[in-house]
């Protein structure tokens, strides 16, 4: 057939198809290839670094001994790293940690002298001030008084007076979070992480102050010496009676103050914090 211009139309031999068929297989093949020595090259130098991470760890690493289920051990390896040797790379870890073994092997009556030892050591690091802080508000509030002493915890033996420690512990965590704050404002830190100690502050002020306690935050709290124990365990209401009115009967509001220190109620120091964590 002709086609229009009067030039013919070749055919393209059947053999020609064919060599260009298979030399895009090959190239296909040849791709497919690459990827997948690039896949197992990748994969093998992953494995090759966690497998190194590993080796590195001394068998006598508190991290490794706490994977391996031996907390005694490893509880030793972060106190003499941390508060001996004081060599812990990221010391907050090391307090998590260490107070997290304390709690597996039922040593919580130790925590309470551990912690402090450990905010003793590091006064101006904001990231273990602020891991102490949440362990107050975290690690269990009740115990018993026994010989005019504090035990945090259960107690054998049927001796000691039962009480719990939440108010105090409270006002520890504010206290302890409160210099994580000015901390990392003085050493001028990321912004999302003063942002956060902000919020975490705001949190701790709202602690059995939310809801149907929120009338609490009428009061401020004495930040400058520990409330006494309470006797016997930890329980308010939770009853939901309403919001907190005024003498007149309209709701409670707490306004922004000029700062921390002009706040004349709990109230108000959250909103302080809440207009911190947003600038």
């Amino acid at each position: 057939r002709r086609r229009r211009g009067g030039t013919n139309n070749k055919a393209v031999p059947q053999s020609h198809r064919h060599s260009k068929d298979a030399l895009r297989q090959m190239g296909r093949n040849k791709g497919n290839h690459t990827m997948k020595t690039t896949l197992t090259t990748i994969l093998i130098l992953a494995l090759a670094t966690t497998l190194s991470t590993f080796a590195a760890l001394s068998p006598t690493d508190p991290d490794k001994l706490k994977s391996d289920g031996q907390f005694a051990e490893a509880l030793e390896g972060y106190k003499t790293r941390l508060l001996e040797e004081k060599s812990a790379q990221q010391p907050y870890r090391d307090v998590q940690n260490a107070i997290n073994c304390l709690e597996r092997l039922g040593r919580v009556d130790e925590i309470d002298s551990f912690r402090e030892q450990a905010v003793e050591t590091y006064p101006q690091d904001c990231e273990l001030l602020h891991a102490v802080a949440e362990s107050y508000m975290n690690v269990q509030h009740y115990g018993f008084i026994i010989a005019g002493e504090f035990e945090r915890g259960s107690h054998r033996g049927g001796t000691g007076k039962p009480v719990n420690a939440f108010e105090r512990d409270r006002v520890r965590a504010i206290q302890l979070m409160l210099r994580a704050v000015e901390m990392a404002e003085k050493q001028e830190k990321p912004g999302y992480l003063r942002s956060s100690y902000w919020l975490r502050l705001a949190n701790f002020l709202l602690s059995n102050r939310g809801y149907s306690e929120a009338w609490r935050l009428q009061y401020l709290s004495d930040l400058t010496t520990l409330p006494d124990f309470e006797d016997g365990h930890y329980y308010y209401g939770r009853s939901n009676t309403g919001a907190p009115v005024d003498e007149d009967g309209n709701p409670i509001l707490h306004h922004i103050p000029e700062s921390w220190e002009a706040a004349k109620t709990d109230g108000e120091r959250w909103r302080w914090c809440l207009e911190n964590a947003v600038k």
